[in-house]
């Protein structure tokens, strides 16, 4: 099982997620894996539990069962206690050194029997604060050659985080069930088990990158030849393992995100049993399951830096070769929140616009630190080292330490998830025991039912996006939409562009004139005038619209790492009201490819031979499951939507199959002795794939870069990379 945030979610067997999870003999809808098929069992409290039962070999009498494994949880039942009533109660309460706050548990039982009739409530209630900190690799793990390159090849990642993280999680849970004997051997039971949960996962820190311009900001200082080359160089170099590192570092700041998920689930069962004691047995049940899940992130950058350029600086603001104080740009509206003192310029747009300083506070060198990898945390050095910048030239430290000296880099509320979920089961069993003499000499019961599933699920990934400059300037008179409201997205995209006419500071009236292009990066078209795009985010400073404090404890896991401004994570346990707030609107554009509508119908019957002859017993079954799917997916646009990470849905295609398995199934044992016994099984299995596989479509992820350059001006503003996800339905087996 692995934890998050100390406590259990995920589960593999055999170390395969592919693992299914039952309550009480059946399918178990939970919402926190509503699109897969690793079970998470992050929202299920132990204390309504009676017991946990896992299954390494295929049951044929199974509802389902996984291909590594299936989990059964087992609640307790009215007729499991003594006659008469019963009630437990207890409570929790604990408190952890770092996080510092009051968590509690309460969980109580009461449980009345009678000789037909008994029922049960039981429910837990919880908040609990738990330390989550990290400190290593940010997003990609990459070599330093993997963008092109010679050398020797080391790992070169993108960057390094060091979060304060703490994740709170809120649990109201309940499990009622009755149970009622009509006459003796005959009993009807109903019950139902609802689970709800809040988790907010704050975190706060310091973000150490390349931002994404390329990989040769890592310096080996200390290392080792593994005596491993890379292949896929014309002439193989070797690969070196590093302890440490010299970095030159393109983009620090201080990094706040939360994400707020709320999950839901209400599981409803009615069964009747007879059993009088003879042969034959029968059961007959009735599943009703509702799920959702609703999981929204957002975060903020406070950025210090002052993005001016500079010859050896790898990323700037101030782009436009012809005229260096040209950098983020705004309408008159905007201009007039800020003093003259901090436009960077006299240029004035066609209606009014102005280049105005992005963080006059900000440091106006790349800082040069040094990383070593060898002990048990992170060490940090090089903080001390003076840098040129809006508080002359000081430590980094003293820029750190200064709240006006962070500006917003950049809003966002990316990579969101709206799931909801149904499930309706109908399932008949029975089974005949040979009292008097096995059946054939070695058959001593049969085994057999049926049953039938419909499954619908709904999944709908999302990030925000805000309207920005309606009305204004020389582009989309009905403004642009942004996902990332930052401090360096220009909104000069042909696709859609809001912005204003400038002068052209490369204009040469000797070269032939052409019609005015985009200002932003390398040399603009020679024409008088260029098309300044606005900035989407207003020169912010972070204490402007959120609530900050000074970080200094990263926990265990990282030294040498000074204090942060930073925003405090509470801000965003609302992500969708914060952005109204800050930019007056904020609304959901899906991300086409992981967005699809999936229904999956089953119907299946078995038969099971239970075995005796001698010292050998066992089983011998077979399963017939017929498996309908149906699909709805969405077709992508290939062009991706302006400054986002998505692109339009432009149209749906629905899909169908059907496809029957035959799952045989053999376990059996013979004993030698009491202590010498010999074990023989086989099974053939199969479960749905994620149903991404069946109702994904394509994928296209966006990188940010630079723009063209000097050196480079026909270098993009942007990259986009597409893969298809296959239409048709998969399984594995």
């Amino acid at each position: 099982m692995q934890r998050t945030a100390g406590e259990g979610s995920t589960v593999n067997i055999r170390g395969l997620p592919q693992v299914i999870t039952l309550l009480n003999g059946e399918q178990y809808l939970a919402p926190g894996n509503l699109g897969t098929a690793q079970p998470n069992l992050n929202d299920v409290p132990s204390q309504l539990m009676s017991s946990i039962v896992v299954f390494k070999s295929q049951d044929v009498s199974n509802a389902l069962s996984g291909i590594s494994g299936t989990i059964d949880l087992r609640t307790r039942r009215p007729m499991d206690f003594d006659y008469g009533p019963t009630v437990f109660t207890a409570a929790e309460y604990q408190t952890g050194e770092r996080t510092s706050e009051s968590d509690y548990l309460f969980n109580g039982l009461l449980n009345w029997r009678g000789d037909r009739f008994g029922a049960m409530l039981s429910g837990v209630i919880s908040n609990s604060n738990l330390g989550n900190n990290y400190s290593g690799i940010s997003q990609s793990v990459l070599g330093n050659n993997d963008w092109g390159g010679g050398g020797d090849n080391w790992i070169s990642p993108h960057g390094y985080d060091s979060f304060s993280r703490v994740v709170e999680r809120e649990r109201e849970s309940l499990n009622g069930a009755f149970q009622f004997d009509i006459e003796d051997g005959i009993r009807l039971t109903g019950e139902v088990f609802y689970t709800h949960q809040q988790e907010y996962n704050r975190a706060a820190g310091l973000n150490i990158s390349n931002r994404w311009n390329g990989l040769g900001w890592t310096t080996p200082t200390d290392f080792v030849e593994t005596g491993v080359t890379n292949p896929n160089q014309e002439i193989p170099q070797p690969w070196l393992n590093v302890s440490e590192y010299d970095l030159d570092v393109w983009w620090m700041n201080s990094f706040t995100v939360n994400r707020a998920t709320e999950n839901e689930s209400i599981n409803f069962n009615l069964e009747l049993d007879y059993d009088k004691g003879g042969p034959f047995t029968f059961s007959a049940r009735a599943i009703k399951a509702e799920a959702s899940l609703e999981s929204i992130n957002g975060q903020v950058q406070g950025d210090l830096s002052n993005w001016q350029y500079g010859p050896d600086r790898a990323f700037t603001r101030f782009r436009q070769a012809g005229d260096r104080t040209r950098g983020t740009f705004y309408p008159a509206e905007i201009a007039a929140m800020y003093p003259a003192s901090r436009y960077s310029n006299g240029v004035v747009g066609s209606q009014g616009g102005r280049y105005i300083d992005p963080n006059p506070f900000g440091y106006g060198a790349d800082p040069q630190l040094h990383i070593n990898l060898t002990g048990d945390s992170l060490a940090w050095s090089g903080f001390d080292t003076p840098l040129p910048g809006g508080l002359g030239t000081v430590p980094l430290t003293d820029y750190m330490s200064n709240l006006d000296s962070y500006t917003v880099g950049a809003y966002s509320s990316e990579s969101n998830q709206r799931n909801n979920s149904d499930l309706t089961v109908v399932r008949f069993d029975g089974s005949y025991e040979f009292q008097d003499a096995p059946l054939f000499g070695v058959i001593t019961r049969v085994d057999g039912g049926v049953r039938h599933s419909a499954r619908e699920v709904e999944i709908r990934s999302f990030h925000l996006f805000s309207d920005f400059y309606a009305g204004q300037g020389a582009g989309n008179q009905a403004g642009c939409s942004a996902q990332w409201k930052a401090i360096d997205v220009v909104m000069d995209n042909s696709l859609c562009r809001s912005g204003e006419f400038v002068s052209n500071p490369s204009f040469d009236p000797t070269l032939p004139i052409v019609d005015p292009t985009s200002c932003t990066g390398g040399t603009p078209g020679n024409a008088p005038t260029c098309f300044q795009g606005y900035t989407v985010n207003r020169p912010t400073l972070l204490r402007e619209n959120n609530n900050t404090y000074f970080l200094t404890d990263y926990g265990s896991i990282t030294s040498g790492l000074p204090g942060v401004w930073v925003a405090d994570p509470r801000d965003f346990d609302d992500a969708r009201a914060f952005q109204e707030r800050v930019f007056g609107n904020a609304y959901e554009v899906i991300i086409p490819g992981n967005t699809y509508d999936v229904d999956l119908f089953e119907d299946a019957a078995y038969a099971n031979f239970v075995l005796g002859y001698g010292n050998l017993s066992g089983d011998v079954g077979v399963r017939m499951v017929r498996t309908e799917l149906r699909a709805r997916q969405n077709l992508t646009d290939p062009t991706p939507r302006p400054y986002g990470d998505t692109n339009n849905d432009i149209g749906d295609v629905t899909s169908s199959r059907s496809y029957t398995d035959w799952l045989p199934t053999v376990n059996l044992q013979y004993d030698f002795s009491d202590k010498l016994k010999l074990r023989f099984a086989y099974a053939k299995t199969m479960i749905p794939l994620d149903l991404g596989n069946y109702g994904g479509g394509v994928s296209i992820s966006t990188v940010d870069s630079q723009g063209p350059t000097d050196e480079d001006p026909t270098a993009p503003r942007s990259a986009s990379d597409a893969s298809p996800a296959p239409a048709s339905a998969a399984r594995s087996n």
